[in-house]
């Protein structure tokens, strides 16, 4: 070789690994995330760039025809009229549809030229463009639209505000601006969190949809407010319509994992067409009316605002006693009927202070139930009640648990790490689960009761008989004994109906195989009748109210004074 002379140096694209331009700009589309095309129209054919699955999710098409037949078919008409009209001029073309990839139905944008002529071919670039039109919808959306409710946003209700105060004056109609507020939204939200709130708002706003005419439109206004136009509506229905709203959102309950809320609106209306001249000054107006004199039913009934605040102080005042270690067991005697020895004791939860039971317990349990602080509170009774068993080897008690207890996996996870591989602890436990709760899904109940069994623990189905269960239910749910309720047994004396009622639970039970305990007793003669009508257990003032103390202490200090 002649000194001086380099050898030829190899091009970026051979050093590569990539034999031609050609391959060179496959890998660049590839890269992209694009396929190349191009139509032949004399054979119909198509070819493909080399990575075009990537984009088609499928074999490439290999006509066009069949390439036509994956495009949407409500696209397929403009895509070929505009593939038409270019291809008459030369002229470059963009448009985007709809296209089958056979798992999903992606959007593409197709930039392209076609050939001059009649029948001329097409060549082009196919782009995926569905998270963009995703997004595109998504904002469209949002001008118009709240995102969680589906409603109108303030901006959108004003136009239609704007619309509806034309119509009226042009046609001498009445039209009104109504305003909702949820009361104490903010309270709910410490309280509970923000998708409980969400919750909520979804709620109301469904409510209003059900209590308006179809020519009324809804709108969030802020995070806990509503806006309707009431278009050709006279002044005089104007509190007909509020009233309606506010019993329809009193009646209702948010169903959530803290249990069933109740909600209250405070609302206020403006008419028009009147003083304002516009749609701003009607919604400034109905906003300073809402914040100085709401507008209030004649009546109220159920839950107002008053009763919401109500329920979350008392349950505010629960978690802090659940905080603080102020909540206590009381203690109520079950008895053998006949002989009247103790056979176990009702667990009770009272929240103390001074050492006093706390007045209003079963308000305070109601509460509890609405706004989810039960789930707490049987979490720590059945600590308590563990805790009492292991201190007093031959003691039996029974606690009872809610109605949302019984899906909670954290309490029974709880009870499974409490009495593992402590059989005499488990066997002195009996869980009462009431018989309204139990019906409200019989299987679920069912697995709950067969888990208690499995850790050695019993089963006591309460207020037998509010439910009214089957004998079929009865045999499903698996319990170990029934405990009659009480509003059968307090007339026991007086209604000879709710003697046979006894007499028929009884028989149920007692096909069942069951025992049972009856409720309320508060006298001999009651105690009596219940003993003959074959009842096993009894429950009531007449042998012992709820205390505070252990009166098996005073049973056993009592026995050894005899003994001494």
């Amino acid at each position: 070789m002649p000194s001086g002379h380099k050898p030829p140096t190899a091009s970026p694209i051979a050093r590569g690994g990539v034999k031609s331009a050609d391959d060179w700009l496959a890998r660049a589309l590839g890269a992209a995330g694009d396929a190349a095309y191009a139509w032949h129209p004399d054979t119909g054919a198509m070819r493909w760039s080399p990575d075009a699955r990537a984009v088609l999710g499928a074999a490439a098409a290999p006509t066009r025809e069949a390439f036509l037949a994956r495009v949407a078919e409500e696209d397929r008409a403009g895509l070929l009229d505009r593939l038409r009209r270019h291809g008459e001029t030369g002229a470059p073309f963009e448009i985007e549809y709809r296209l089958d990839r056979g798992q999903d139905v992606c959007w593409v944008q197709d930039r392209g030229t076609p050939c001059p002529g009649r029948g001329g071919g097409v060549a082009g670039v196919l782009r995926v463009v569905t998270a963009r039109k995703q997004l595109d919808a998504r904002l469209a959306r949002l001008v118009n639209y709240d995102d969680l409710t589906g409603h109108y946003n303030a901006s959108r209700l004003r136009e239609a505000l704007d619309h509806a105060m034309a119509r009226t004056r042009r046609y001498g109609a009445t039209g009104a601006y109504l305003l909702a507020e949820i009361d104490d939204l903010g309270l709910l939200a410490d309280a509970y969190g923000a998708e409980v709130t969400d919750a909520v708002v979804v709620a109301v706003g469904q409510q209003l949809d059900l209590c308006l005419r179809k020519s009324d439109v809804v709108g969030r206004v802020a995070r806990a407010r509503f806006g309707v136009v009431l278009d050709v509506c006279r002044k005089g229905d104007v509190d007909a319509i509020m009233a309606k709203i506010a019993a329809a959102v009193r009646g209702m309950t948010v169903d959530c994992d803290f249990g069933q809320l109740r909600v209250a609106v405070s609302l206020t209306a403006v008419n028009f067409p009147g003083v304002e001249s516009s749609s701003a000054e009607v919604m400034a107006r109905a906003d300073a009316r809402l914040r100085d004199r709401p507008w209030r039913p004649g009546a109220q009934h159920g839950a107002g605002p008053d009763d919401v605040r109500s329920d979350l102080a008392v349950a505010e005042r629960l978690r802090w006693c659940l905080e603080n270690d102020k909540i206590d067991l009381a203690f109520q005697p079950i008895v053998a009927a006949g002989s009247g020895e103790v056979a176990l004791y009702e667990c009770l939860m009272r929240p103390t202070g001074d050492g006093a039971v706390s007045p209003g317990v079963g308000q305070l349990m109601r509460v509890a139930e609405r706004t989810g602080v039960v789930r707490q509170i049987d979490r720590r009774v059945l600590e308590l009640a563990v805790d009492e068993l292991e201190a007093e080897p031959g003691l039996n008690l029974a606690l009872n648990v809610s109605g949302l207890t019984t899906s909670d996996p954290q309490w029974l996870r709880r009870l499974t790490g409490l009495v593992h591989g402590r059989a005499d602890l488990a066997s002195r436990l009996t869980v009462e689960i009431t018989e309204t709760a139990a019906l409200h899904d019989v299987h679920e109940t069912a697995r709950f009761v067969a888990t208690l069994r499995d850790v050695g623990c019993r089963v006591a189905l309460d207020d037998f008989g509010a439910g009214h269960t089957s004998f079929r239910n009865l045999k499903a749910l698996g319990v170990d004994l029934v405990k009659i309720d009480g509003a059968f047994v307090t007339g026991l004396t007086e209604d000879a109906g709710d003697l046979a009622f006894v007499h028929a639970l009884q028989s149920l039970a007692g096909a069942c195989g069951l025992a049972t305990v009856a409720e309320c007793v508060e006298d001999a003669p009651v105690a009596g009748i219940l003993t003959e009508c074959g009842v096993d257990y009894l429950q009531g003032y007449h042998f012992g109210r709820p205390t505070l103390s252990r009166p098996w202490r005073a049973i056993q200090a009592a026995d050894a004074a005899l003994n001494a």
